[in-house]
């Protein structure tokens, strides 16, 4: 009996961490990030030559460059223009999927306000 398999590989549990700079109030985007590479693919794994792989510290410097030069609202956002920029620079690539986790900070309260640029880590991921 024959049977196709679909490679799949990736890397997980990326800490990805952006403080905005707006002006004198800053926010914080804290997520960790997991990527999933679908593509063709068989020849490395058949043959054992990696050429068609795309190393796991490259994706992970991926998420942390991308992080940097991007501007985005939230995790849905950074997912998109993530997956798109693995697409382009990866032509043998037909799927990425990403999945972000965001962790939610809060303003510190000093003085009885919300101060601008100091947060207390909240616990548990938010979506």
């Amino acid at each position: 009996m024959a049977f196709h398999l679909k490679p799949t590989y990736g890397k997980q549990s990326v800490p990805v961490f952006k403080i905005r700079k707006n002006g004198p109030q800053h926010t914080i985007v804290d997520m960790v990030v997991q990527i999933m590479l679908e593509g063709d693919v068989a020849e490395s794994w058949l043959s054992g030559e990696n050429h068609q792989i795309v190393p796991t510290e490259t994706q992970k410097n991926t998420c942390y460059a991308l992080a940097l030069n991007t501007d985005f609202e939230c995790g849905e956002e950074y997912a998109e223009a993530l997956a798109g920029d693995m697409l382009r620079r990866h032509a043998h690539l037909d799927t990425v999927r990403v999945w972000v986790e965001e962790r939610e900070w809060q303003r510190a309260v000093v003085g009885g306000e919300p101060h601008e640029h100091v947060f207390v880590s909240g616990t548990e991921p938010v979506r």
